[in-house]
C-alpha cells in the first residue's frame, strides 16, 4: 500500500512540475513580447474585480494562482505568476522523497519487528513443544514410578501374607512339637519308672547272686583246703614209705 501511495505522489508531482513549467514558459513569452496590462480604474468595469486595497478578487476563475500587484510612478502595472516556482516544486519533491524514505525506513523497522515477532513466536513454539515433550516424558516416568510403586506395594502385601502364613505354620508346628514333647516326657517318665523298677530288681538279683557267689566260693575254698590236706597227707606218706625202700627204687617203677 505504501509503494502505491509513493507512486501516486510521484505521478502527481511530475504532473504539477510539467504544468508549472508550461505556465512559466508562457509567461516568459508574454513578457518578452512587451505585453503589459494597465490598470485604468479601481472598482468594476475594467474586466478585473478589486477588493479596494489593491488586490484582485478574481482572476481566471479563482484558480488558486498567486497574484501580486505593484504600482509604479505614473500608473499601475500588474505582474503575476501562476502556481509555485520550480524551487518550491523541487522542495516539495524533496520533502515527498524524504517522507517516502521515512515511510520505507518505518516499513523496514516494521518488517524487522515483524521478523523478530516471528522469531520469538518460533522460539516460543519450540519451548512449548519442548515443555510438552518434557511433560509427556515426566508423565510417562511418573506412570512408570506409580506402576513400580504399586508393584512394590503388592509385593509388600504378598510378603506380609507369607509372613502371616509362616507365623501360623510356626504356631501349628509349635503346638505339634509341644504335643510330641508331652508324649516324649510321658514316655520318659514311664521308662524312668520302669528303669527304676528294673534297677531295684537288678540290685536284688545282684545281691542274691553275690550271696550265692560268696557261698559257692566258701564251699570251693573249703573243698580245696580239704583236697590240699589230703594231697599233702598222701605225699607225706609216700615220702615216708620211700625212705624204707632200697636205693634206685622209686614208687613209679612198676613190677613186671
Amino acid at each position: 500500500m505504501s509503494n502505491m501511495l509513493l507512486k501516486s505522489l510521484n505521478k502527481l508531482l511530475l504532473v504539477l512540475l510539467f504544468t508549472n513549467i508550461c505556465y512559466g514558459k508562457e509567461i516568459l513569452k508574454r513578457e518578452a513580447s512587451g505585453i503589459s496590462y494597465a490598470v485604468q480604474h479601481q472598482g468594476t468595469g475594467t474586466g478585473f474585480g478589486w477588493d479596494g486595497v489593491g488586490w484582485p478578487e478574481r482572476f481566471y476563475g479563482n484558480s488558486g494562482a498567486d497574484f501580486t500587484s505593484k504600482f509604479g510612478t505614473g500608473g499601475g502595472k500588474l505582474a503575476y505568476h501562476l502556481g509555485p516556482g520550480p524551487s518550491e516544486i523541487a522542495a516539495a519533491i524533496s520533502a515527498a522523497k524524504e517522507a517516502s524514505a521515512a515511510v520505507a525506513e518505518a516499513q523496514k523497522r516494521v518488517q524487522i519487528a515483524k521478523d523478530d515477532v516471528l522469531a520469538q513466536q518460533h522460539i516460543a513454539s519450540q519451548k512449548e513443544a519442548e515443555a510438552a515433550l518434557a511433560l509427556q516424558k515426566a508423565e510417562a516416568a511418573a506412570a512408570v514410578h506409580r506402576q513400580q510403586a504399586s508393584a512394590a506395594a503388592n509385593a509388600v502385601i504378598a510378603a506380609q501374607q507369607r509372613l502371616a502364613q509362616a507365623k501360623a505354620d510356626v504356631a501349628e508346628k509349635q503346638q505339634i512339637a509341644a504335643a510330641k514333647e508331652a508324649d516324649a516326657a510321658a514316655l520318659i517318665n514311664q521308662n524312668a519308672a520302669a528303669a527304676a523298677l528294673q534297677v531295684q530288681k537288678s540290685d536284688f538279683t545282684a545281691a542274691k547272686l553275690a550271696a550265692l557267689q560268696q557261698s559257692s566260693a566258701a564251699v570251693t575254698l573249703k573243698h580245696a583246703a580239704i583236697t590240699k590236706e589230703a594231697t599233702l597227707g598222701a605225699t607225706s606218706a609216700a615220702l615216708a614209705a620211700a625212705k624204707g625202700l632200697p636205693e634206685g627204687h622209686h614208687p613209679w617203677h612198676f613190677t613186671h
